[in-house]
């Protein structure tokens, strides 16, 4: 949706989303700390994939913003999380 604003010259609320996904994937990442990583058998690999999520939204919203520094940076955590993210993966394939 951001880059459609941006497509229409609209970077006001191109870069409205863009902020968007950069405070849901903090958000969400802050919500994951909550929770007890042994409470249960197999939830840490549960934990790891949203917290990779959480950083690959984080990384689309830099990337939006043309931030490529810290875009790469939070592909690297979703990477670190998990190795087989297929959209970070089909974006460093591309660059």
């Amino acid at each position: 949706m951001g880059l459609a604003y941006e497509k229409l010259n609209d970077y006001d609320n191109a870069n409205h989303i863009f902020e968007q996904l950069i405070d849901i994937g903090t958000e969400t990442l802050s919500q994951t700390d909550d929770i007890d990583f042994f409470s249960k058998f197999g939830e840490g690999i549960e934990m790891n994939r949203k917290q990779a999520s959480a950083y690959f939204i984080q990384g689309l919203g830099y990337l939006g913003k043309k931030n490529l520094g810290k875009a790469s940076g939070f592909f690297g955590k979703t990477l670190d999380l998990d190795p087989n993210h297929l959209w970070v993966k089909e974006f460093i394939s591309n660059q």
